[in-house]
């Protein structure tokens, strides 16, 4: 039990089966969540570089542009709070 060489093969199984299904859960996130980061975190960095705090700061986002993310109820992203808008 608990890493002391006595699990028995049923519990090692299942270990292996949770492990697999949480790397398939951080695939998808990363999936979810870095075309956000790649378009935030410039923005981001200039703005604390600037001396302007980011933390729950509002930003607003399309639901056209960014479907997936809407749809996944992603609303927060590298301390940015998002507000999701239908527009093109």
């Amino acid at each position: 039990m608990f890493g002391f060489g006595y699990n028995t093969k049923a519990e090692t199984l299942e270990r292996l089966r949770r492990i697999e299904q949480l790397d398939k859960e951080m695939e998808q996130m990363k999936r979810l969540y870095a075309p956000l980061v790649r378009v935030l975190l410039p923005m981001r960095y200039e703005w604390q570089k600037a001396g302007v705090p980011v933390r729950d700061k509002t930003i607003t986002l399309s639901t056209v542009a960014w479907p997936e993310q809407f749809k996944k109820g992603v609303d927060r992203v590298l301390g940015f709070n998002i507000n999701w808008v239908y527009w093109v």
